[in-house]
């Protein structure tokens, strides 16, 4: 479509469109999305906008943060207001990730907030 001249919004709006109406089965989606990317790549186009791709690692930041504290929640049952803001405050995935994983695995709160405190408060 590029090739034919069509506007890059227009494109956009077409794929929107075709999203809404049908869902690709997973094998498919995946196919479809490395043979676009794969394009684009060679083409230099985006098909997701710089704000579209800062929303989505907003989003995945705001769900491993979630994740972080759905753990300590199931495993400890109370978890102190002031962690819960201060896991909130990291912004670096793989930070979230390792602080999930040690969410799961250490012993206590109290170990995790000393973990978390290390972690953002080095000495």
């Amino acid at each position: 479509m590029y090739e034919q001249g069509y506007q890059r919004e227009d494109i956009l709006n077409l794929f929107k469109f075709i999203d809404w109406l049908m869902s690709l089965p997973a094998e498919l989606e995946q196919e479809f999305q490395q043979e676009l990317n794969q394009y684009e790549e060679e083409k230099r186009m985006p098909y997701i906008t710089s704000v579209e791709r800062m929303g989505m690692e907003k989003g995945m930041i705001q769900k491993a943060r979630e994740s972080v504290i759905d753990a300590l929640e199931i495993r400890f049952e109370n978890v102190p207001s002031e962690l819960v803001d201060e896991i909130s405050q990291v912004k670096d995935t793989s930070l979230l990730k390792n602080l999930h994983r040690q969410a799961i695995t250490l012993d206590s709160i109290s170990d995790f907030q000393g973990y978390l405190n290390q972690l953002i408060k080095p000495e």
